[in-house]
């Protein structure tokens, strides 16, 4: 029997850190209006720039690592790439990159919640026909950034609703093996906005290239007529050299206007742990609760023509998970749901 080498690579998600989640958010554009389009660390331009950034630097550690440790030929390596989330866009992308420079070992990825991450038309290539994107359509994470958009995986993408096949409604049968209540003991918590959310993110911008052109169109950019000592107070709360102030920008008038990108990169600091109250002046709404009253950041004012896609991704994501209101994006996006999912091999429970 032949002797083969075995690598296994798990890429963990998202850490919390503002960085990573604004990095989870910036998709990216080969164009003069991304204020990033000449990085030299984004290699593949069809690919998500925050992605395939990052990506470089884990196929930099894996080289090395396989030079000095992997002592078989390449013929004899087989590599297992696996991760969830953020982990699973860059484990998706690091397994291609791997099949590109190992052309005689074998690589298959297994990654989960695999947000899209390439709009690059080899994608679908029975070259990459050993990578597999395990997603809940429960998900939005897996969903963004938008197929509209012209995003994907790369390989092959596999999927199932868990509200469909793997909830159990009300208290019969909740003991049911297979089921989500009967892995967590929990109600499965989905708010079914998914498609809602989704509809209004395509209605932002029409590519991913329209993320990042300026549109001084006042009936829908512009946010609101400010007075000098307005305007410099509120550039100072977006944070002087931050990723957010990339993306204002003023006409002769001195009103203020925003990109797309802007409510990306809102919604990213509001998604990251413990760092969005430093950051800039939240807007706190009270929101009666049955255990009292609750505040919902709400972070910067968006321009009028994104504040439906803000609302909509709030009530989905419970506000990045801190806001007990809504729930909605936690229990679709477990790593224990897509456990349930590979438990069930996407069959529906009888």
């Amino acid at each position: 029997m032949k002797e083969k080498e075995i690598i296994i690579l798990a890429v963990r998600g998202t850490n919390g850190t503002v960085n990573e989640w604004s990095s989870n958010f910036d998709v990216g554009a080969d164009t003069s209006d991304y204020w990033d389009q000449a990085n030299p660390s984004w290699t593949n331009k069809a690919n998500h720039k925050g992605f395939d950034v990052t990506k470089n630097r884990l196929k930099a550690k894996v080289d090395a690592y396989v030079k000095q440790y992997v002592t078989a030929p390449a013929s004899d390596q087989i590599y297992y790439v696996t991760g969830h989330s953020r982990g699973a866009a860059l484990g998706n992308l690091l397994a291609k990159d791997l099949i590109d420079s190992y052309s005689s070992s074998k690589v298959f990825s297994y990654t989960f919640a695999t947000p899209n991450n390439t709009t690059s038309s080899s994608a679908v290539s029975s070259k990459y026909k050993g990578l597999f994107s395990i997603l809940n359509t429960d998900d939005i994470v897996p969903q963004m950034p938008l197929k509209d958009w012209g995003f994907t995986n790369y390989g092959q993408i596999r999927e199932v609703s868990v509200m469909e096949k793997y909830e159990v409604r009300g208290i019969k049968n909740r003991n049911k093996a297979g089921t989500f209540e009967w892995l967590t003991g929990k109600d499965y918590n989905n708010d079914g906005g998914t498609k809602r959310t989704l509809n209004a993110f395509s209605k932002v911008a029409s590519g991913r290239e329209a993320l990042y052109r300026k549109d001084y169109d006042r009936e829908t950019i512009l946010i609101s007529w400010l007075v000098p000592h307005e305007y410099n107070r509120y550039r100072k709360n977006l944070d002087k050299g931050s990723r957010l102030q990339r993306y204002i920008y003023t006409n002769d008038g001195g009103h203020i206007y925003q990109t797309p990108a802007f409510l990306m990169q809102d919604l990213a600091y509001m998604a990251s742990a413990g760092n969005y109250q430093k950051l800039y002046d939240d807007i706190y709404v009270s929101i009666p609760v049955s255990n009292g009253i609750t505040p919902l950041v709400l972070g910067n004012d968006v321009a009028s023509k994104y504040e439906a896609a803000k609302i909509s991704f709030i009530k989905t994501s419970g506000g990045g998970g801190k806001i007990p209101i809504y729930g909605g994006i936690a229990h679709p996006h477990l790593p224990q749901t897509y456990y349930l999912i590979a438990r069930n091999n996407f069959v529906a429970l009888s």
